[in-house]
């Protein structure tokens, strides 16, 4: 427990300062959380990286949004969720990805490089290209 000591004039000029000890618990660094679902001997095992999905999943969302009419442009969708028009720009390039990564993503088989970090960086337009620049192109999915 940490303890922290002020000193406090009263409000009379001639009192003396009074002291206060008050117990505060140590904060400790927030944990990371991940999901580990293991493959047996034969295979890797598999990491869920949630905000990937997340992320993966609003594109697609706003994608549908934009294509029904519910949104009028991006600007909308920046302004509803209170984030930047270039950011909503970006994250809606994820709904661009191959199948086939999408689908390791959502199973957790994509490689541990692959995060929402990187793929803001930017996505080739080409799916084979994707699976290169992205760590796919060594291992099947």
């Amino acid at each position: 427990m940490l303890q922290i000591v002020c000193k406090l004039r009263a409000m009379d000029q001639d009192a003396s300062p009074r002291t206060w000890t008050v117990p505060l618990p140590i904060q400790r660094p927030r944990a990371r959380q991940e999901i580990v679902i293991p493959g047996g001997r034969n295979r890797a095992s598999r990491y869920i990286h949630h905000a990937l999905v997340l992320a993966i999943a609003r594109a697609k969302t706003w994608m549908c949004g934009l294509r029904s009419g519910a949104y009028a442009g991006t600007m909308e969708i920046a302004r509803r969720f209170r984030l930047n028009d270039a950011h909503v720009r970006r994250l809606l390039r994820f709904g661009y990805l191959a199948p086939d990564i999408l689908e390791a993503i959502v199973e957790g088989r994509q490689p541990r490089s692959l995060t929402v970090k990187r793929l803001l960086q930017g996505i080739p337009c080409a799916w084979s290209e994707q699976r290169t620049a992205f760590g796919f192109a060594s291992w099947a999915c």
